[in-house]
């Protein structure tokens, strides 16, 4: 497990894919990525305040990212940013369904929330960052 540790990401990545250690692979990319899982969760708001289910659901868009990340097709998206989209969308999916199921749950993430302190540089970063990411997904997808 020592070897699977001192792994760079693209090694896990491989590793994954290949099935090699897989199960080894993915328990340490979940482990380097649970800041990145629970700032995602943090930032929607659950009518129930029961955050396992959208920790479960980030984990398996992570799992889901690991499968389908290829650097040679993101240009200039690093895996970390690509995983962080796949796991807000599958978030996103998560509260449109709960809110099919109760029409309480709000939609919206905190961090889009209008406020008086809203920072403006940090939406412009976000909005750029978006920008890029979905350039890279037209490059990787068909029409």
């Amino acid at each position: 497990m020592d070897s699977v540790k001192n792994c760079e990401i693209s090694e896990l990545l491989d590793m994954i894919k290949t099935g090699k250690a897989s199960d080894l692979a993915f328990s340490e990319l979940i482990l380097r990525y649970m800041p990145l899982i629970r700032s995602r969760v943090a930032a929607y708001s659950f009518s129930d305040g029961d955050d396992s289910e959208a920790t479960q659901e980030a984990s398996i868009a992570l799992h889901s990212a690991a499968l389908t990340y290829d650097s040679n097709k993101c240009d200039g998206v690093t895996f970390g940013l690509y995983a962080g989209v796949c796991i807000s969308n599958r978030l996103k999916s998560l509260l449109r369904k709960n809110a099919r199921s109760a029409k309480d749950t709000e939609l919206v993430p905190e961090s889009d929330k209008i406020s008086s302190g809203h920072d403006l540089e940090s939406y412009i970063a976000t909005r750029d960052l978006c920008e890029r990411v979905m350039n890279a997904a037209r490059g990787l997808l068909s029409d």
